[in-house]
């Protein structure tokens, strides 16, 4: 059984599971993976508007960096950006999904 229980109560769950949440996820666990984490606006250009607006995706960046889901750090390549880190939480809930579906 996979729980997502890491995750706070303040990021509603049907924010996650949207289509423009689940592609949220998508990019922050893609840059994590290829280590080219992206900045809010990259998120935001990478998604197509009709799975959520600009400011959704914003909103639901910032409850997920209240949570504790996310971290924004400063970019190595700009000092000047942050970009969007998964927290331990997230990724170790991200492997135990990968393992199960792998699994089954």
């Amino acid at each position: 059984e996979i729980t997502y229980g890491d995750w706070s109560s303040d990021v509603c769950s049907s924010d996650l599971v949207s289509g423009y949440g689940t592609l949220v996820l998508y990019n922050i666990m893609k840059g994590y993976y290829e280590n080219k984490p992206f900045t809010a606006e990259q998120i935001i250009t990478a998604i197509d508007p009709k799975f959520g607006s600009r400011n959704a995706i914003l909103n639901l960046i910032k409850k997920s960096e209240k949570a504790g889901i996310i971290n924004r750090v400063v970019s190595k390549q700009d000092k000047r950006e942050k970009v969007i880190t998964p927290s331990k939480s997230l990724v170790d809930s991200h492997k135990k999904m990968l393992s199960f579906i792998l699994s089954h």
